[in-house]
């Protein structure tokens, strides 16, 4: 059931099943300029793009939905009387109103953050999205994909150990959904639940990190929210950690090219036909930026040292520009009225990028594997005791797990940052990054 106004074109209607059951489908409908519809489709979001398109191709407004206060509020007024006329639905209102489920908070969550935080690309039409609006939209929709799937997964009402989990992989209990759970049962142990149930389903470890990252974005909205969740413990601090261990472990992280490789590949990239193709390439190579960084990257961003970037996945960083990276970017011509030095979308050159490399072999070179390179040679540089010098300038937000990649790293002998530490007073490179590093670079190019 929806709870839009139609717009004008598209008129809810029903259809029948294969099996003769009916169904509601949506009708559009247009009669103009010569061009005749009458079309059903299955969903009103369907039915909306085929009508904005036909629109387009008349140079006419793209139409978007608008919410219907009115037949939603209706909906729930006659729900709640239906509701209330027996034991089973007083009991579930009750509940419903002072006890709210996990679900209904991660609602709350996708209304009140992820869709005012992705308000300019919720109702516009793909073909109508620039790159970085497209690159938004696709972080959004796989948000809302993984909070749909974690609210659906089944967890145990007992809790095991490790060792029980081990040997009783198969053993019967009774089983719940995550969230249909009252968000305040929500405890550690549900948690370990949660990631058990991902670990039998051969998720991971790196995955069912991400997921807990989300549920404990739920809570903490919630918590800011709800001024009756104040004295509730977050659990996502205290559930074993351990857990991790027992799941499908990552893929090998380490990824570096020796000199015949790392020629052998740029001499590929170099035989593509598109020039921004291998720009693109190289200045990941050169900066150790992330991939839409890059491709999403624009001239006012560009200054004689560094690339001011600002929307990133972690923060705002500067990202220092080597002698060798200023010169690719001085070769790169620039487009006249055009702010962006590329023309790519992030999933065009993805697509792209992976159709190049399986022509050569090497399909198991990705983006990310090209940072994890530029990151390696890059610390050998530095130093590897320079940890926060490199989580500044590669936005690497983890600090403590950069120091563990790299404890085992060699050293050129440079100790800027030990001595930095000892000036400031502060034992950890966590908090001096946090409150008094910063870079001094000027000269916009």
């Amino acid at each position: 059931m929806n709870f839009y106004k139609l717009p004008k074109g598209i008129q809810e209607t029903t259809r029948s099943n294969k099996d003769g059951s009916p169904v509601v489908a949506y009708r559009v409908q247009m009669n103009r300029k010569g061009v005749k519809l009458d079309k059903l489709f299955s969903s009103l979001n369907e039915a909306l793009s085929y009508l904005n398109d036909e629109r387009k191709k008349l140079n006419l407004k793209s139409l978007v939905l608008e919410e219907d206060k009115e037949k939603f509020n209706e909906y729930k007024k006659k729900l709640y009387t239906e509701l209330s006329e027996t034991d089973k639905g007083k009991e579930y209102i009750k509940n419903y109103l002072t006890n709210p489920t996990f679900e209904r908070y991660t609602q709350r969550y996708i209304d009140d953050f992820l869709n005012i935080k992705y308000r300019n690309t919720i109702n516009k039409n793909l073909s109508q999205m620039t790159a970085e609006e497209k690159h938004k939209h696709k972080n959004y929709t796989n948000k809302l994909s993984k909070l749909k799937r974690i609210v659906k997964f089944k967890v145990q009402d007992d809790f095991f150990g490790v060792l029980e989990l081990s040997f009783n992989p198969e053993f019967n209990r009774k089983q719940i959904k995550f969230g249909d759970i009252p968000l305040r049962k929500i405890t550690p142990s549900t948690i370990n639940s949660y990631v058990k149930t991902r670990i039998q389903d051969n998720l991971r470890a790196s995955s069912i990190r991400a997921e807990i990252v989300l549920i404990n974005s739920v809570i903490e909205h919630s918590k800011s929210l709800d001024t009756s969740l104040k004295d509730y413990q977050n659990p996502i601090k205290d559930f074993d950690k351990k857990l991790y261990s027992i799941a499908v472990p990552a893929k090998p992280k380490f990824f570096r090219f020796n000199e015949t490789s790392k020629e052998e590949f740029i001499k590929a990239i170099e035989t593509n036909k598109n020039p921004d193709f291998i720009f693109i390439v190289k200045l990941m190579m050169l900066t150790a930026m992330r991939r839409a960084e890059v491709i999403l990257l624009k001239w006012s961003q560009v200054y004689e040292n560094f690339i001011q970037l600002t929307d990133t996945k972690t923060t705002p960083r500067p990202v220092y520009l080597t002698a060798e990276a200023k010169s690719l970017i001085n070769s790169i011509p620039r487009k006249p009225n055009q702010d962006r030095v590329f023309n790519y979308t992030v999933t065009g050159f993805e697509a792209s990028l992976r159709y190049h490399l399986n022509k050569f072999g090497l399909r198991d070179i990705t983006a990310h594997k090209l940072r994890k390179n530029s990151i390696s040679e890059f610390v050998e540089v530095i130093g590897s005791d320079n940890s926060l010098l490199i989580s500044e300038i590669l936005g690497i937000r983890d600090i403590a797990g950069l120091e563990r990649e790299i404890k085992t790293m060699p050293t050129n002998g440079l100790s800027s940052q030990s001595e930095v530490l000892k000036s400031v007073g502060h034992t950890t490179s966590a908090v001096t990054k946090k409150h008094y590093f910063s870079f001094n670079l000027k000269n916009k190019k």
